[in-house]
């Protein structure tokens, strides 16, 4: 069994027990006795409940002897009716009354009896018959009234609850005081009253839609976050809308995107306030955005160029994560080139190259086994340096066996292993092999056979042998060879040949084999010197071939006959052949000229006499080859070269006209070509300049003809060089433009503006055009008038780099560019907030600003002047400020960076909350004070609301000084349950509060010989915490010592378990649990069978959890708690609880 926290203490309280205060009366006259004096003996017994008042008092006389009963019953108290311990309350009641009869009797005797010349009387006032409403005790000595009826004689009628003290009773029916209605004065009433609400305990609840003290406001839902509840309506603030006010508008207006919270969140591609300029998607964070495409900067790559490039590169373990090397598993180093060791090699190895170098003495994938001096081979294992042979090895490597047989006199034992003279064998060399191969042969000692003498054969040498085994073509019999049919020879291996080889041939294999010249079965036919092959017969020893085949053997074809090229053009050449021989196809082949690896083969059928080679590159020399193809022979190659025709020049035109140069752009020839040939004449005369310009390796060749007169009209025409080949010429007419604007500059840069001034054009001009482009790719264009020499361009991107280009315009016409970059100021963030996540943390707020920023820099400040900065990266929209002073005005400013530039700050401003008082606690409760102590706040206060409440409701608030930490109560009433609450505070500041409740005791006690608990062991007047014993339903034959507390919540607790200082083990057996362990004085447990005992035939009762650590404590209290038998294996039931610890601590059942 296992709780929370380094102090816990289990209570344990009777919530139903009786107090009984007795008005003791003694006699003045001893022994006298008057008849004239009648004796009254009154009982008067009262249960109050929540909110009554306190019984009238009784006044005592000569001739009025009064008895008065209090009965207090401890919440719940609507269930203590029902409890089976009402019983036991009864007969309690019984035994007092009894021994009141006997003091009536003997009062009474004295005065009232027979024996004194009377007879028995009552008392003054009542009646026996009780005026019908009641019957008379005569024990009690008085009338016993029916519901609804009281008085001495049940004459008077009785109101429910005595009306709850919140109002009187006349003859039966209670007149409620104002402000209270019902039949017994309980119900608070509400005022004014709830027009669209229910009054609950005199305060409206209102209906949904509905606030106010009368319910008759209207409420918007939801509330306006920023504008006015009107009838329901949100009314909104300049800059919002929506049924909330919640949403911010966007101003200006959102061109392609969608307002979002004041801000205009934009389309895909657009950016800009107003959503207004196109972008590079994705944004390109470390580079130029190019007509859509990033160009980064150096060291990263990437669509966005937000890729940081590892240098050098991580080779093939490793992945480049942010410019840095990620390596992985077994790998590590700057480039992941450098193998773990995987586990590490510890302190007794070092890694090289991923494995474990061990230092002398250590050995193992890891280094950690301690070497052996030597190895202990296959019969032992190394165990901390030293050799632990297996079972009949020994010695320092475990290599020395003792042999299992007796070696001798024929062998000596080596290892274990009999190790045998020359001329014996077996495990005990014990065998002579002299004898084992029949004086044939000798024994083989490594292989355990006979290697038998020539001619001899068999297991033991004792069996002839044939040569070659007659080459399995016969048998052997007593060592001779008889032969199958066909075969011959002493072993059999010769071939008998079916007919005479003659003098041509010989028979070899069975076959006979020819001599040159000659062929045949029997070698007797002549034959040709070589073989005619398909293509030719052999006729007398000659070769006569087919139409096409020539050579000795037939084996060579005649060449293509007229191989010519017929036509060309850029990318074909047309060829054709003469057709002469009947052939299966042909193969061309054809290649650049000099460049036989791009070689290319084409199958032509047999049928065709020309062939259009397509594909090829233009003003290339190519070698081309053609096969004949018949019978699988290839003939001698037709080869041919042929050129194809240059490719013509593209489309020449001018680009761009300046006032002293005009740019042209051509499309290059799909050929390479040495350079280009361009000419320039001005048409008003002069010479003509020829330059070479070299091809560039895009489409297009551009190329800028400067040191031109202005406003001038110049001819050009364009050829294309390969070696003493000129292509066509193209060309073109282009006119140089005016002078334009000079030494353009920033005089003024914000957030959002840009100054700018020139020094204007000398010809006569239409305007000015100014350009603008940012740094993400964005471009505007504006007019500016002629007349101008300065103008400020307005909403432009903070924190933005722009390039400013100006020229003038006259016509058609357009001057030289003269440009500026100038950067804005970055904006500031915006709508900085605070709010609290717990006393002393903050969490932080803001829109970020528009401008790309590096980062944010933070500054918090006290109002005792301390501050601390933080630095914050450029993606934070957040941040929780920890550690704050409690109680403090904080001031915090914010402000974005970008290199050396800094924004404006935002501020915001906040107090932190008070922590409240703790540790409050109660203690030395009498019948009218008790005394409160708690722990200060570490906040600064100004001081403290000390509230108390009785059980019926009534309080009283005290003001107290910062300084103080403890305070009496003082003015309580008896026996009366009393909540406390405690509140710091500073200005108009407070604090949660904390709360604590006790008790205050009866006038006196009751004296319990067997207490049942500690609640009658407080009752009996003991005020001292301690051990005492107690008897679990009154049963003085089952007493368990047990540790009362009596100082928490007005005392009578018993204390079921203690844990403080961990010194004694809870990690017990079942059965220990059951029976209790620990010392009553320290940290112990009670045990289940004695919570059972006291929860089962006493009760009910209460469960309070004191928990404490270090100076901070809390409590749980559970209005329900009983444990079962242990046929029900000690089941808990707790429940009703309350608090501040958190209902967590325990779940109920």
């Amino acid at each position: 069994m296992y709780f929370w926290g380094l102090f816990v203490k289990f209570l344990l309280f009777s919530t139903c027990h009786l107090i009984i205060s007795a008005v003791v009366i003694r006699s003045s006259e001893a022994n006298t006795c008057s008849s004239e004096k009648a004796l009254t003996i009154t009982h008067v017994y009262s249960v109050p409940g929540d909110g009554s008042t306190p019984l009238p008092p009784i006044e005592s006389d000569d001739q009025n002897l009064v008895f008065r009963h209090q009965i207090s019953l401890k919440s719940p108290a609507s269930d203590c009716e029902k409890d089976s311990l009402i019983s036991d309350l009864m007969a309690r009641l019984a035994a007092l009354e009894t021994g009141m009869s006997s003091m009536k009797e003997e009062v009474q005797g004295c005065c009232g009896s027979e024996e004194h010349g009377g007879p028995p009387k009552l008392k003054s006032g009542f009646h026996k018959n009780c005026n019908g409403r009641g019957k008379f005790v005569p024990r009690l000595g008085g009338c016993q009234c029916d519901d609804g009826w009281e008085g001495p004689d049940c004459s008077t009628k009785s109101c429910p609850d005595n009306c709850g003290g919140n109002g009187k009773c006349v003859d039966g029916v209670c007149q409620c005081s104002e402000g209270y209605t019902g039949t017994d004065c309980s119900e608070k009433l509400c005022i004014p009253d709830c027009k669209f609400g229910t009054c609950v305990n005199g305060i409206c609840v209102c209906e949904k839609g509905y606030t106010g003290v009368s319910c008759t406001e209207k409420l918007c839902i939801p509330d306006c976050e920023f504008g006015t509840c009107v009838d329901g309506i949100c009314v909104c603030e300049k800059g919002y809308t929506g049924v909330s006010c919640t949403e911010k508008l966007c101003i200006p207006d959102c061109e392609f995107g969608t307002c979002v919270d004041g801000i205009c969140v934009c389309e895909k591609g657009y950016t800009g306030v107003s959503c207004s300029e196109k972008l590079c998607i994705p944004d390109c964070e470390f580079g130029t955005c190019v007509d859509g495409i990033c160009v980064c900067e150096k060291g990263y790559t990437g669509v966005s160029c937000s890729e940081k490039l590892c240098i050098p590169d991580c080779g093939r373990f490793g992945k480049c994560v942010d410019g840095i090397c990620v390596c992985a598993k077994g790998y590590t180093g700057v480039n992941c080139r450098e193998k773990l060791c995987i586990p590490d090699c510890g302190r007794f190895g070092k890694c090289i190259d991923g494995t474990c170098k061990c230092s002398e003495g250590y050995t193992g994938p890891v280094c950690r086994k301690k070497k052996c001096p030597v190895d202990c081979g296959e019969h032992g294992r190394c165990v901390d340096g030293v050799c632990q042979c297996s079972e009949g090895y020994t010695g320092t490597a475990c290599k020395e066996k003792k042999c299992a047989v007796d070696c001798r006199p024929n062998g000596r034992c080596v290892g274990g292993t009999c190790v045998c003279n020359e001329g014996f064998i077996g495990d005990s060399c014990s065998i002579d092999i002299a004898g084992l191969c029949s004086g044939n042969g000798r024994y083989i000692i490594a292989t355990g056979t006979c290697e038998c003498d020539d001619g001899w054969e068999g297991p033991d040498c004792s069996e002839r042998s044939c040569p070659n085994g007659c080459a399995n073509n016969g048998v052997c019999v007593d060592g001779v060879c008889q032969c199958a049919s066909g075969f011959t020879g002493p072993d059999c291996s010769e071939e008998v040949c079916p007919l005479d080889c003659g003098e041509n041939g010989k028979c070899v294999g069975g076959f006979c084999q020819c001599a040159v010249g000659y062929t045949g079965p029997s070698c007797r036919e002549v034959d040709c010197v070589v073989s005619c092959g398909e293509n030719g017969r052999c006729d007398g020893g000659q070769c006569f071939c087919e139409e096409g085949f020539y050579g000795e053997a037939c084996s060579e074809l005649m060449a293509a006959e007229s191989l010519r090229l017929v036509s060309t053009t850029e990318d074909s050449l047309n060829i054709a052949w003469d057709l002469l021989l009947d052939i299966d196809y042909y193969i061309l082949t054809y290649f650049p000229f000099g460049e036989e690896q791009l070689k290319k083969q084409q199958q032509v059928s047999e049928n065709q006499d020309s062939y259009r080679i397509m594909g090829l590159n233009p003003g290339t020399l190519y070698q081309i080859i053609l096969y004949q193809i018949k019978n699988r022979v290839t003939s001698d190659p037709a080869e041919l070269q042929g050129r194809t025709d240059d490719a013509s020049l593209g489309t020449l035109w001018v680009t761009e006209e300046y006032e002293d140069a005009l740019e042209i752009e051509w499309e290059n020839p799909s050929n390479k070509v040495d350079y280009f040939k361009l000419m320039y004449k001005a048409r008003s005369g002069g010479a003509e300049t020829a330059v070479m310009v070299p091809q560039s390796d895009d489409a297009k060749t551009r190329y800028t003809i400067s040191d031109l007169s202005p406003s001038t009209t110049y001819d050009i025409k364009l050829q294309s060089v390969r070696g003493l080949v000129e292509g066509k010429a193209s060309s073109a007419v282009g006119v140089t433009g005016i002078d334009g604007p000079k030494n353009l500059r920033t005089t003024n840069v914000g957030e959002d503006t840009a100054s700018l001034s020139w020094e204007r054009s000398q010809a006569d001009i239409d305007r000015y055009m100014l350009s603008y482009t940012s740094l993400d790719g964005a471009t505007e264009e504006v007019a500016v008038d002629k007349s101008k020499d300065s103008t400020v361009v307005s909403n432009l991107i903070p924190g933005m780099e722009y390039i400013f280009e100006l020229w003038a315009v006259k016509g058609n016409k357009r001057s030289k560019r003269t440009s500026v970059t100038a950067t804005t100021d970055i904006d500031a963030p915006k709508n900085l907030k605070a709010s609290a996540v717990t006393e002393t943390e903050y969490s932080l707020t803001w829109n970020p600003p528009i401008a790309q920023i590096d980062g944010y820099t933070l500054i918090y400040e006290d109002s005792d002047g301390n501050s601390q900065e933080v630095n914050l990266d450029s993606a934070s929209k957040s941040y929780v400020l920890r550690g704050l002073r409690m109680g403090y005005e904080y001031t915090v400013y914010l402000l974005a960076y970008k290199g050396n530039l800094q924004s404006k700050r935002a501020r915001t401003a906040f107090f932190t909350e008070i922590d409240p008082p703790t540790n409050l606690q109660s203690s030395e409760i009498s019948t009218s004070e008790a005394s409160l102590t708690w722990t200060a706040p570490t906040a600064q206060i100004d001081g403290y609301t000390l509230t108390y409440e009785d059980a019926d409701g009534n309080s009283q608030d005290i003001n107290l000084d910062a300084g103080s930490t403890s305070y009496t109560l003082t003015g309580l009433s008896k026996g009366m349950k009393y909540n406390v609450y405690l509140k710091a505070y500073k200005g108009s500041q407070r604090s949660t509060q904390a709360t604590t409740f006790f008790s205050t005791r009866y006038r006196l006690a009751i004296a319990y010989t067997h207490p049942k608990d500690c609640n009658q062991v407080h009752l009996s007047g003991n005020s001292k915490s301690g051990i005492y014993s107690i008897y679990p339903g009154g049963d003085k034959g089952k007493a368990i010592r047990a540790y009362c507390d009596m100082e928490t919540d007005g005392g009578g607790w018993t204390v079921l378990q203690r844990r403080s200082s961990g010194k004694l083990d809870f990690n017990q057996k079942w059965r220990v649990y059951v029976e209790g362990f620990g010392d009553p004085n320290d940290e112990y447990w009670l045990g289940l069978e004695s919570l059972y005992l006291l929860t089962s035939t006493s009760g009910p009762y209460e469960l309070r959890v004191d928990l404490r650590a270090g100076s901070e404590s809390a409590y749980a209290l559970y209005r329900t708690f009983t444990v079962g038998s242990s046929r029900d294996k000690y089941k808990l039931t707790v429940g009703d609880y309350s608090g501040t610890a958190g209902i967590t601590v325990i779940t109920a059942s």
